[in-house]
């Protein structure tokens, strides 16, 4: 018998990626193509072939007619080579924007944070003179008060707030300088920084951003041991969902700083707070929260009484497809709190109200989503199961889909995504295998391209976990 065929490496399957994607139609899709697959390689630390590959997408990039493309593309373009470290190589793009265009300000935005995060404040700075939205220009100074802060230069980050006029950036630059104070044993002067801070975001005027500023503001007082300060605080804020999430923070950091009085009376605020919600996706969202920081507090008891609400309320979600995500997301949650048991029924209970969903597009968007969060959560034979169910809505695939790829693009992300979390070799080789057969016989570039990249990723974090494996 002829051997059976050997499993491509990842780079070989990014090659083909490469390839697929110079064969796609439209010049501007070539280009994002390939800047997705520099993005993928980044993703799992494959920086030698994103580099090798940077030549070959700025060509692309230079050969694009609209200017409106060509501008979005090198923006993104540039943006990749700040994630690499290739920041002295950004700067030599620059000259390729037209003047005074926003893309290019993004750019310079991008170069700028880069050059903070390196240390190099005084070039960070210098770029940022050329960058004309207030909003980006001030992203950059918080880059470089946050770098300051790690070089323990406090006073420079109390004159670089000064700088900042947007009041949540500001606010949030001061409240971490705060929990740098603290860390350090400066107890006075973390808590005059931290009421500077609060100041601050008490007097935005937006409500949303308020509420945002007021939730991270009650999150820091917990840090800094201002316990009835941070439940205070949080009574401000206006929007539930907001002051929930806080609350629920705080039950966690008050635990793990020995304060479980405290951590109970926040968990009392958030359970009040989200049994008084009407729309019962929120309320679900909301108890799910609440469960979760009960849990991590070792109130296992009373973690259950609150999840079993939060089932109860998933079940009056109306919409089909909104209820199978959300019953999907739970039992993620469920999982990663170690609950495999019910995370497994309620799994169950997704796939099963999935198939129920009228169009196959949503059906399958779900299938999809539930058969990678159960092989995220390492319940690969639950993952299998829902698997063979996604296969069988093949048959209900139009012929033009089968044409194109459209459907195989996906199933063979997915076959890749759980064969990297089986724990036998030999079976995870078996499936990739499956996987690689799928993405390679798409006729069409992008599909193709699309499922290859995806493929690829998994079998480089497989790779990972078996670096003895060959190929």
């Amino acid at each position: 018998m002829p051997n059976a065929p050997s499993l491509p490496t990842p780079d070989d399957l990014f090659m083909e990626a490469v390839n697929a994607a110079l064969r796609i139609p439209e010049p501007a899709d070539v280009a994002n193509s390939l800047l997705q697959i520099i993005g993928s390689l980044l993703e799992v630390d494959n920086t030698d072939y994103a580099r090798a590959l940077l030549p070959k997408t700025l060509l692309r990039i230079r050969e694009l007619d609209d200017p409106k493309e060509f501008a979005y593309l090198l923006r993104l373009f540039v943006k990749l080579q700040c994630e690499m470290g290739c920041v002295v190589d950004a700067i030599d793009s620059l000259p390729l924007f037209d003047e005074e265009t926003e893309q290019r300000g993004y750019a310079l935005k991008e170069i700028a944070i880069a050059q903070a995060k390196a240390g190099q404040l005084a070039d960070a700075l210098t770029t940022s003179d050329g960058i004309e939205d207030l909003d980006d220009f001030e992203a950059v100074l918080e880059a470089v008060g946050e770098q300051q802060i790690r070089r323990r230069l406090f006073n420079d980050v109390v004159a670089t707030a000064a700088k900042i006029e947007e009041a949540e950036p500001r606010a949030r630059l001061l409240q971490n300088l705060a929990l740098a104070q603290w860390d350090l044993g400066n107890a006075d002067d973390a808590l005059t920084t931290m009421r500077n801070s609060l100041s601050i975001a008490r007097g935005i005027a937006d409500e949303t951003v308020r509420n945002r500023a007021l939730s991270d503001s009650a999150i820091a007082l917990t840090k800094i041991q201002r316990v009835f300060d941070a439940l205070t605080v949080s009574k401000e804020i206006t929007e539930p969902l907001t002051q929930i999430a806080a609350y629920c923070s705080i039950i966690v950091s008050l635990k793990d700083g020995g304060n479980h009085t405290g951590g109970r009376t926040a968990a009392g605020e958030a359970a009040t707070a989200a049994r008084r919600l009407h729309d019962p996706f929120h309320r679900a969202a909301a108890l799910r929260q609440v469960g979760e920081a009960l849990q991590r507090i070792g109130d296992v008891a009373e973690a259950r009484a609150v999840f079993k609400e939060t089932l109860a309320a998933i079940r009056e979600i109306r919409n089909s497809y909104s209820q199978t995500m959300t019953l999907m997301e739970f039992a993620a949650r469920l999982a990663g709190l170690g609950n495999d048991d019910v995370a497994v029924k309620i799994f169950r209970l997704a796939v099963a109200l999935a198939q129920t969903i009228d169009g196959y597009p949503f059906q399958l968007l779900c299938l999809c989503k539930t058969t990678e969060a159960q092989a995220n959560a390492s319940l690969c034979d639950e993952a299998v199961q829902t698997l063979d169910i996604v296969e069988e809505l093949r048959e209900t695939v139009s012929v033009r889909e089968l044409e194109t790829g459209a459907f195989d693009r996906d199933w063979a992300a997915v076959l890749a995504v759980v064969a990297a979390s089986i724990p036998d070799k030999d079976e995870a080789i078996a499936m990739f295998k499956r996987s690689v057969g799928v993405a390679e016989k798409i006729g069409d570039p992008n599909n193709r391209t699309f499922a290859l990249r995806n493929v690829a990723v998994s079998l480089s974090k497989f790779v990972n976990h078996f670096p003895e494996h060959e190929a």
